[in-house]
């Protein structure tokens, strides 16, 4: 079974938990209304921008604001989603909108319960293999906000060159890594059941079920 064929976890989280998410990233927000096309949701997203120390917003008291400003619940809840959705679109089609100066540039593929999400954004250094990252801005859209880095690519092409971290969600089990090491060493594991079989199908064969 291919990655792409891997059942998962449908998530469907509720506004409350999109804004929740939203919220730790209040820069993100500032760069989709000053770079985001023009769009229905624009007035809301400017009202979020003005709401100060929104990070410590609570979502009961920004919707009462909102719908003290005309906006229905309907809209609010849409909105909500679409601008979280969008902050994403925007890291992809414009990454340099999230890279700081003096920082490294990185492409990121964050992955939980068979979704994916993408995102580029900077960072001093770049993550070693089996470090943890915490990212609540993801916490909606992976239901988790605890990832380890799986592995790291360097892309080296003109007309610049590119660093690719996959991050897991979850705890990282180094134990588990190893075993499917010594799988594939003494080919109890060949190469391509490593990226095309389910976790729970290698873990039986690197346990000999």
């Amino acid at each position: 079974m291919k990655r792409s064929e891997r059942p998962k976890l449908e998530i469907k989280p509720t506004p409350k938990e999109i804004f929740y998410s939203l919220i730790t990233m209040p820069k993100w927000i500032n760069l989709l209304a000053r770079n985001g096309e023009e769009k229905k949701y624009t007035p809301f997203l400017n009202l979020l921008c003005n709401i100060e120390n929104l990070g410590l917003s609570e979502f009961p008291i920004v919707k009462e604001t909102a719908l003290q400003h005309g906006f229905t619940k309907v809209q609010i809840n849409r909105w909500i989603k679409e601008i979280y959705d969008d902050i994403f679109d925007l890291s992809c089609s414009n990454p340099e909108l999230f890279y700081k100066d003096r920082e490294i540039p990185i492409e990121f593929v964050f992955e939980n319960l068979g979704n994916n999400a993408f995102l580029s954004f900077s960072l001093p250094s770049v993550p070693k293999i089996y470090e943890e990252i915490n990212i609540r801005f993801l916490n909606a859209k992976l239901h988790t906000y605890i990832f380890w880095i799986e592995e790291v690519q360097y892309q080296i092409a003109d007309p610049e060159n590119t660093i690719i971290i996959i991050a897991k969600g979850g705890i990282c089990n180094k134990y588990r890594d190893f075993a499917i090491d010594k799988a594939m060493f003494e080919r109890k594991l060949h190469f391509h059941e490593r990226w095309y079989l389910t976790d729970t199908e290698i873990d039986d064969i690197v346990l000999s079920r």
